[in-house]
């Protein structure tokens, strides 16, 4: 009988403590909301990856976004803290068929240890133009775009380190590279000198070649420079009147 009651009492009892229980978890979360509130603001400048199938270049590239726009829904101390690298944006294409052009959404995640969720990316969908990953040979060639000055001469074959460049992308693209170019200010240069020179590939008619990835990049070239010995340099004083 003594146990049958203790049981009653508690049975009477356990859905108050519940109750209570339940109301003490609501009040402790009202309060958390009021001082820390949820709120929903956009997050600009989070960079793009695009991931791209083996065998297959972009070629579109430079007329897509580097950046976009992530709506996030999150707590306000954790939006104090929430910065573009804290969130990472992709742009993956798959089941490709071959080239042309896709379109593809955007995925948007948080990194950890930040937290939130994500909402909106705005662009929501890109459309990528692929083609086939092509390779060639061309020439690098050594181009003075200004000359040395007065009373200063270089050799006329200039030589770097490499001869050729190796060109990567689409197969239209790397088509057109005729050569890849070393361009030399040679304007405030009196002395020899051995420099780091970036490639530029350019098509037949000398204009660069976009969206073509060159190996090497750059090139080590050394210019003898010397001062001619058939130039004296002479100071001039004019008389002014």
């Amino acid at each position: 009988m003594r146990d049958s009651a203790l049981l009653q009492t508690i049975g009477r009892n356990l859905g108050w403590m519940l109750t209570s229980l339940f109301l003490a978890l609501v009040v402790w979360v009202a309060a958390t909301m009021a001082n820390n509130p949820v709120e929903e603001r956009e997050l600009k400048g989070v960079e793009v990856t695009y991931v791209i199938p083996d065998g297959y270049v972009l070629v579109n590239q430079q007329s897509l976004p580097q950046t976009v726009s992530v709506f996030i829904r999150t707590q306000q101390s954790e939006w104090e803290l929430l910065v573009p690298d804290d969130v990472v944006v992709t742009a993956e294409l798959e089941d490709v068929r071959g080239p042309g052009e896709y379109r593809v959404e955007l995925e948007a995640d948080i990194i950890s240890p930040r937290y939130g969720t994500v909402v909106a990316v705005r662009p929501s969908a890109l459309t990528l133009e692929i083609s086939a990953r092509a390779e060639a040979r061309a020439p690098i060639e050594v181009v003075v775009r200004r000359e040395p000055p007065l009373g200063y001469s270089y050799p006329s074959e200039l030589v770097c380190n490499q001869t050729e460049v190796v060109v990567r992308g689409s197969a239209e693209r790397v088509q057109s590279v005729r050569a890849a170019e070393v361009r030399m200010d040679l304007s405030d240069k009196r002395n020899p000198f051995t420099e780091t020179f970036d490639l530029i590939p350019v098509n037949a008619e000398g204009r660069t070649v976009s969206n073509v990835e060159l190996s090497p990049s750059s090139v080590i070239c050394s210019v003898d420079i010397q001062a001619r010995e058939d130039v004296i340099p002479m100071e001039v004083l004019p008389a002014t009147t």
